[in-house]
C-alpha cells in the first residue's frame, strides 16, 4: 500500500502543477503545461501497482 500511496501522492502532485501552470499560463505564454488527459494516462499505471509485489519488483 506504500506504493499506492506514493503514486497517488506523485498525481496530486501532478494535478497541482496542471492547476497552477493554468493560472500562470497568461502571463508566461512560453510555457508547456500538460493536459489533464496525460493524467489519464498516468491513472493506467494503478493497476499494476497490485502487481508490482507478484512481479518480484521492489517497491520505491
Amino acid at each position: 500500500m506504500l506504493n499506492l500511496k506514493s503514486y497517488l501522492i506523485l498525481l496530486s502532485v501532478c494535478l497541482l502543477g496542471i492547476m497552477y501552470g493554468r493560472w500562470i499560463q497568461e502571463d508566461y505564454a512560453f510555457i508547456r503545461i500538460w493536459d489533464f488527459e496525460n493524467l489519464a494516462w498516468m491513472l493506467l499505471g494503478i493497476p499494476f501497482l497490485f502487481i508490482q509485489k507478484y512481479a518480484g519488483i521492489p517497491d520505491f
